[in-house]
């Protein structure tokens, strides 16, 4: 094995973030760069460091400090008890004028690995301390980046050759399209979907695994849910294998059972379902997989957008209504007694809105169920509701309120389909990507400072919120139904790529 292949299999081991790219102008002598880094597989990292190339060449070394809180990194990563340390801040000094910078690692044989490279010119602005103008400097350095923001250009670029090369070469499958609703096919050449989950996933997560398990029967196929299996090496014609939610599965599960090559080769074969929001820790976390599959799936078309942005193949395939959305334990009463129900996982922001609206919430009838970030939530969770008491729980519901994760406007599809399928009022935070649902007919849509208003105002006006509760019943079953939503997808596999095996 050649020296070039044992470095890329080396820097593949590791995932890695920054909070934020360096710009590529900046007017201070100094930048600071944070972010988080880790083995896949838990071994030792021995030190983080940058270097600083001037336009002399020469060299300044840098050591980055380690061992930083990071708990959502520990969320995504569960099965590797450093990553809720592995934070870092690396502080560089900038010599005048264009300098090279590169980000390296110190493996567990201690050598250096170079994980990150960019370019970066220099102008600092020190002239202005020197004369005593410190608050001078300070407002020059926060605004002359502004006036290079419309032209800004991110040069940074991944070290990582196998990534880059194997995303260029799935560019070949963009022709990936996406869509909703029915298929104007009803025969598929598909058979058979294998749909792999572990028992250690979040109990969402399994549900919609579930959904589309179900979806894909009803749509003619042979489809399985298989629980803490390994999928096969090998994949005969008419049969796709779907993975969900990778990073689940793969951190979990299947690493403690093949090795990272093994992996490598295996997820050649598989469709990866991804359910995570972009930009977020878990998001990320999916990446690490992504450029060996088959192709990439999201339930959401800024998932879709965002695979496709980082050179990765990416199909549709959205959640639908299915019967089992409404399943409960027990009959639904006539009576709707809870005025509003908040059902989400715990972050800052949604906190802050409840403690902002305290008044309001206090004064009803409400019941808000956070669950903690930092774990999975399966049956043992005492916090996290089964899917049938979550079910009866909203068929007594009049509104469920929905308050975004964080500031991306993304529209909750499994938390919307649930309320919508129980006949719950959904009145939910502006976002984007709830078509082909329509706002006001639907589900109700406000900014975050008119919700409690929206939702004072369907309160008192019964007609009007069951109006919209019943139309958006009413579509789903109709006309967004997961077994349509599942035959329009294999369609769209078997044009992306028709003639290979499935």
């Amino acid at each position: 094995m050649g020296q070039s292949t044992i470095e890329k299999m080396a820097v593949a081991d590791y995932a890695f973030r920054f909070d934020a790219l360096p710009e590529q102008v900046t007017f201070s002598k100094q930048i600071k760069i944070t972010g988080w880094l880790l083995h896949r597989r838990g071994l030792p990292i021995h030190g983080i460091r940058g270097i600083v190339r001037g336009i002399l060449r020469r060299r300044s070394i840098f050591r980055a400090r380690r061992k930083r809180s990071r708990p959502l990194i520990a969320a995504a990563y569960p099965d590797l008890p450093e990553a809720g340390q592995s934070g870092f801040l690396l502080v560089l000094e900038l010599p005048v004028g264009p300098s090279e910078i590169t980000i390296q690692v110190q493996d567990q044989e201690k050598i250096w690995r170079t994980i990150f490279v960019a370019d970066i010119w220099a102008f600092p602005l020190t002239f202005f301390r020197w004369i005593g103008l410190t608050r001078v400097e300070q407002f020059f350095v926060s605004y002359l980046p502004q006036l290079f923001l419309a032209n800004r250009r991110k040069i940074a670029t991944s070290v990582i050759p196998h990534l880059s090369a194997q995303s260029e070469a799935s560019l070949r499958h963009n022709k990936l399209q996406t869509f909703t609703g029915k298929s104007d096919s009803t025969q598929s050449e598909i058979k058979t979907v294998h749909l792999f989950v572990t028992s250690k996933s979040n109990l969402f997560i399994r549900e919609i695994a579930e959904l589309l398990c179900a979806g894909f029967r009803a749509a003619g196929c042979e489809a399985q849910l298989l629980v803490d299996r390994i999928p096969a090496e090998r994949t005969e014609g008419g049969k796709i294998q779907i993975v969900v939610t990778p990073h689940e599965f793969f951190n979990l599960f299947l690493s403690y059972k093949l090795s990272w090559e093994k992996i490598q080769r295996l997820t050649n074969h598989l469709f990866l379902l991804s359910t995570e929001q972009p930009e977020s820790e878990w998001f990320d976390s999916n990446l690490v997989a992504a450029p060996h599959a088959r192709a990439m799936l999201d339930i959401h078309l800024s998932g879709v957008a965002a695979y496709r942005a980082r050179g990765l193949p990416c199909l549709h395939l959205p959640l639908g209504y299915h019967p089992l959305l409404e399943q409960s334990d027990a009959p639904a009463k006539s009576k709707r007694d809870i005025d509003i129900c908040v059902l989400a996982a715990m972050t800052d922001r949604r906190e802050e809105f409840i403690a902002a609206n305290a008044d309001f919430f206090a004064a009803r009838n409400c019941h808000v169920r956070f669950v903690p970030l930092g774990f999975a939530k399966t049956e043992e969770t005492r916090s996290y509701l089964p899917a049938s008491e979550r079910n009866r729980l909203l068929q007594q519901t009049k509104i469920l309120l929905n308050v975004h994760y964080s500031d991306l406007r993304y529209f909750e599809w499994h938390r919307a389909l649930i309320a919508m399928a129980n006949r719950c009022c959904l009145i939910t935070e502006t976002c984007e990507g709830f078509e082909p649902l329509v706002p006001g007919k639907h589900f109700v849509m406000a900014g975050a400072d008119d919700l409690t208003t929206c939702c004072e105002y369907y309160l008192e006006h019964e007609d009007e919120r069951e109006a919209i509760a019943g139309a958006a019943y009413d579509f789903m079953r109709e006309r967004f139904t997961q077994e349509d939503n599942c035959r329009a997808f294999l369609q769209q596999i078997e044009n992306a790529f028709c003639g290979e095996n499935a």
